[in-house]
């Protein structure tokens, strides 16, 4: 596929766990900025972990793999079903493409055991391009009315009019349906796609949609990275860019290696040298981060893995001042900044990145995480999105790389509307919560008098002892 750029550029969520509506754009950066990043501040259990949520379920769809079964419980409770919608800007280096790309998660109900399941329907992929006043939004895939896709024009130039090419279709439908993954971005359907690259009546457009689908799906397999609860444990390397070799080379192999922090792990050789490279090139900015402190990799030995191939079993270590002891000891603080760095340096780095992660501020010190963003957001070239719950991040990141959640299920995210650049973006989120001057409530008040209270009923219990 061509050279192309990819940006996440708004989200709409609806009836996705406590997110009954809301919506984030993120095209309101400072124009002088080199990244597209998006912190998202609020109180607890207002939303935040959701936009990461709805990443993570977007980085299954366009991969074309199987949507966990556990985001079943993701739908809202009186909802029958979630919906979600990404629009993303695609630059190619002669061109540049608006895509929206939306579809329903509900769930299914398996006859063999009554489990329920997630089933990905009514997909929508729609595309422009960007040419001036006279945009024209083209409909290329809708799976909504349809046992194929429509429109039919699109159906034809794509996959050709061979003689069972609608039942290959619909097999392609069922079968997707039937393991939880998408039908625009699977296997499937670019097999079909590609069989009708010689006789596309139209070349060009043939190409131009065919370009649209495919950069959206490479764009999940190897440039979108989401960091949650599950994988924040984890050391996660990407080996598609060839960010941390320092020689330039973008296009290397595929795949992501994720190395715990609390565990050993057997590595392949390549997967070995690969992951010693990394943290070498970690160091010299760990060092930076806090002073002293470099990690390295310990050999514990050698098996044969499942592929008959020779493993090396690995520990990783940490040092400091010429002590040497188990990552594994070390501080939450420290794990934490050891396990998103190379992301954040692929960030730093790397254009073709978009990096998502919850609680990105959890366990680092305070003025370091303001720190780190404020050099992120001046220097960087990916995007980053993050949630925290850091005040100092409102006091060093631009106000336009920050959104908020509020109490309304119906609107959870804002942004703050009276906001000047040379404003104290803390002190208005202060006043907000006390004088409340946005039009949705930011924080869900409570009272000290009703918690202490609380506290003191709670306390009260026999002793059994007596």
């Amino acid at each position: 596929m061509d050279n192309a750029l990819v940006r996440i550029m708004g989200i709409r969520i609806t009836n996705l766990k406590n997110v009954l509506s809301g919506e984030i754009s993120f095209t309101n950066a400072p124009e002088n900025s080199n990244i597209n990043m998006l912190g998202l501040f609020g109180q607890n259990g207002s939303g935040k972990t959701v936009l990461i949520d709805a990443l993570e379920v977007l980085k299954y769809v366009l991969c074309g793999k199987s949507v966990p079964s556990r985001y079943v419980d993701y739908i809202s409770v009186d909802a029958e079903y979630a919906r979600l919608t990404f629009e993303s800007l695609i630059q190619f280096e002669d061109k540049k493409i608006e895509a929206f790309y939306e579809f329903s998660l509900g769930k299914k109900q398996n006859s063999s055991d009554g489990s329920y399941r997630i089933r990905i329907f009514d997909e929508i992929l729609k595309c422009s391009i960007l040419s001036g006043k006279n945009t024209k939004i083209e409909e290329l895939i809708n799976t909504c009315n349809s046992n194929t896709f429509a429109p039919i024009e699109k159906k034809q130039l794509l996959t050709g009019n061979a003689k069972n090419i609608d039942v290959d279709l619909m097999v392609a439908r069922k079968l997707t349906n039937m393991e939880s993954r998408s039908f625009i971005f699977s296997d499937q359907l670019f097999e079909i796609i590609e069989k009708n690259s010689k006789n596309a009546n139209d070349k060009v457009q043939y190409e131009y949609y065919k370009k649209v689908i495919y950069q959206l799906a490479d764009f999940g397999k190897y440039s979108l990275f989401v960091i949650n609860a599950v994988t924040s444990g984890f050391i996660t390397i990407n080996t598609q860019t060839r960010s941390f070799r320092g020689n330039g080379v973008e296009n290397g192999a595929v795949g992501t290696i994720m190395i715990p922090v609390e565990e050993n792990v057997i590595l392949s050789k390549e997967d070995f040298m690969y992951v010693s490279e990394t943290i070498e090139n970690m160091n010299i900015v760990l060092q930076q981060l806090i002073p002293g402190l470099t990690i390295s990799i310990k050999e514990l030995g050698t098996q044969l893995m499942e592929n008959g191939m020779i493993g090396y079993e690995i520990q990783l270590m940490s040092c400091k001042n010429s002590k040497e002891m188990p990552l594994k000891y070390e501080s939450e603080g420290i794990k934490k900044i050891i396990s998103v760095l190379p992301m954040l340096i692929a960030v730093y780095n790397q254009a073709a990145i978009t990096v998502a992660v919850d609680d990105l501020d959890a366990n680092i010190f305070e003025y370091l995480f303001g720190e780190l963003l404020r050099l992120i957001s001046e220097r960087g070239k990916g995007q980053l999105i993050f949630t925290f719950h850091n005040l100092r991040v409102l006091e060093t990141v631009d106000k336009q790389f920050l959104a908020f959640t509020t109490t309304n299920p119906d609107h959870r995210y804002i942004r703050l509307k009276n906001a000047k650049r040379s404003n104290n973006v803390r002190d208005m989120y202060y006043q907000e919560i006390i004088f409340g001057d946005e039009s949705e409530e930011l924080y869900e008040k409570t009272k000290n008098t009703e918690i202490s209270l609380a506290f003191r009923v709670a306390g009260r219990y026999k002793d059994v002892s007596m």
